[in-house]
């Protein structure tokens, strides 16, 4: 949403873009898809879209079936997963107390009644995924998921999360005409095709190119978002990247804050540029895997 509305601004179509995304994933239905003009007898399916929605039509196999794929070609133990994952909680619980997600969070009120009777609204104002408690024992004793021997699990996976997220695009004089102060300034983006099968991988694919067409190499970036849809698909696109840990995701993932699907990309722009704000650094880079064989990458300075 980001690029396009970049696109957008260059083309002349726009002046100012609100880009983002939204995502219910605790409402995606179950579907009858056999019953609209009457079920006369047998038996009628009831299809999970979730698990329809996140299943690639071309490979055949479902994301967390992608990650185990990964598992097997890099050789990630999961001990290794199950201690990212605990890191990841760590970092973003923490991040938490700190009130270092305060700026970024618009604060929702919840509509509450039993019985029929109101009650006063609840305030959502953080996250619910993060948890002090998870370590990498508690984490080992999860059951497979996705394969009766692998290794991926409900706790080195990104959770089913609902969430919203947004940001506004334009040119540095516009902002100015504004009053606006600026974030960041894009300086590179691109987007790169992997084999479904590998869709975790995106990500070493569009970082390269992204790095080139803003001039610079890994080295001249200080601070990184790496999207977690699991543990082992940050890991292998750690050990490819020669990423240092110590600068990724230093405010935890998606495996503790949660990975709506449509509001990932803009969300992890949004924590990089505030905590780039924090730490006084100049230049940042958000990348992402997409179900499908896609990664995404932009390279922001400020």
């Amino acid at each position: 949403a980001i690029v396009s509305a970049a696109h957008l601004i260059l083309a002349g179509e726009a002046e100012v873009v609100m880009a983002g995304g939204t995502e219910c994933m605790s409402s995606y239905p179950y579907v009858s898809r056999d019953t609209r003009f009457g079920k006369k007898l047998r038996h009628s399916q009831l299809i999970d879209t979730i698990w329809e929605g996140l299943t690639d039509p071309v490979c055949g196999q479902v994301m967390g079936e992608t990650a185990e794929n990964l598992v097997s070609e890099f050789k990630i133990s999961r001990k290794d997963q199950d201690e990212f994952s605990a890191l990841s909680h760590q970092r973003a619980f923490r991040a938490t107390r700190e009130g270092k997600f305060r700026d970024e969070i618009v604060k929702v009120m919840i509509p509450k009644s039993v019985y029929g009777k109101e009650l006063p609204s609840e305030a959502f104002i953080q996250d619910e995924g993060p948890n002090p408690a998870l370590n990498a024992q508690a984490l080992s004793q999860y059951p497979p998921i996705f394969r009766k021997d692998g290794t991926v699990t409900a706790g080195n996976s990104c959770p089913i999360s609902d969430g919203a997220s947004a940001l506004l695009v334009m040119k540095e004089s516009q902002a100015k005409s504004l009053s606006l102060e600026p974030m960041g300034r894009i300086r590179g983006y691109a987007f790169a095709g992997v084999e479904p099968e590998r869709m975790g991988m995106g990500p070493t694919c569009a970082v390269p190119i992204a790095l080139k067409r803003a001039g610079m190499t890994l080295k001249d970036i200080q601070l990184i978002e790496l999207n977690e849809a699991f543990a082992a698909q940050f890991i292998a696109c750690e050990r490819v990247l020669k990423l240092n840990r110590e600068i990724v995701n230093v405010n935890g993932g998606a495996i503790a804050l949660g990975h709506p699907v449509g509001v990932s990309g803009a969300r992890i722009v949004i924590t990089l540029l505030y905590e780039m704000k924090r730490r006084n650094l100049n230049r940042g880079l958000a990348t992402m895997c997409v179900g499908g064989g896609q990664g995404g990458a932009i390279v922001l300075e400020r």
